[in-house]
């Protein structure tokens, strides 16, 4: 799709309506260098025009010059047409964004586009953005919170490792347990203070069998 020659068909071309029409419809197809290749019978699908119709379209438009038919099509193969760029004059901005063409299109041949939908190719849709604050809160563990469920589970630390609980293995090993007991920090930190003080554990996964299991 050619965003300059869209904006030449609308605003440029000097033949009549329907003509104007086909030549924006291969501007809609054509390269950035304003080449396309198109048949009769798409061409006229997509314009509401007879094949007639279309072929007396592009012939006025060869006439004006708006158009030149680099190869003539035979039996199943499209001719290739190049559309013509003023030579001498300035180009004026050319529409960048696919609501700018749209707009282009619908005040350039209102009467055909109303009854005519033209789905310019290759439009690509924005994929979705995460917010991080939307994100779960046991996808967000930190080692403070490590370190409140190992006070609350009256873990015994060793006073020659004060950096142990730090370690990130020990955030999954939460998270897991999290999910194993569907809870969050603070509903694990209560349950945690209705049992006896555990001791020496390696690992926070030891916790399940010290809870009961009905609060699982």
């Amino acid at each position: 799709m050619s965003p300059l020659d869209i904006h030449l068909s609308v605003t440029e071309s000097k033949v009549d309506t329907s003509a104007r029409f086909v030549r924006l419809v291969l501007a809609l197809y054509s390269s950035q260098f304003g080449q396309v290749g198109m048949g009769l019978k798409p061409l006229a699908n997509i314009t509401g025009l007879s094949h007639t119709g279309v072929s007396d379209a592009i012939n006025r438009l060869v006439a004006a010059g708006e158009i030149k038919v680099v190869e003539k099509g035979a039996g199943t193969r499209a001719s290739v047409y190049q559309l013509q760029r003023p030579k001498k004059k300035q180009e004026k901005p050319v529409a960048e964004t696919q609501e700018q063409i749209e707009k282009i299109v619908k005040s350039a041949v209102p009467e055909v586009v109303e009854t005519t939908q033209i789905t310019p190719p290759h439009r690509l849709e924005a994929a979705p953005q995460v917010q991080a604050s939307k994100l779960p809160e046991r996808n967000r563990i930190t080692s403070d919170e490590v370190e409140r469920v190992v006070k609350a589970a009256g873990i015994e630390t060793s006073v020659e490792q004060p950096l142990y609980w730090r370690r990130s293995g020990h955030i999954a090993d939460l998270r897991d347990l999290l999910d194993a007991f569907k809870t969050d920090v603070d509903g694990l930190c209560d349950m945690l203070a209705s049992i006896a003080p555990v001791g020496r554990v390696q690992r926070l996964t030891a916790l399940k069998l010290k809870l009961p299991k009905r609060a699982r």
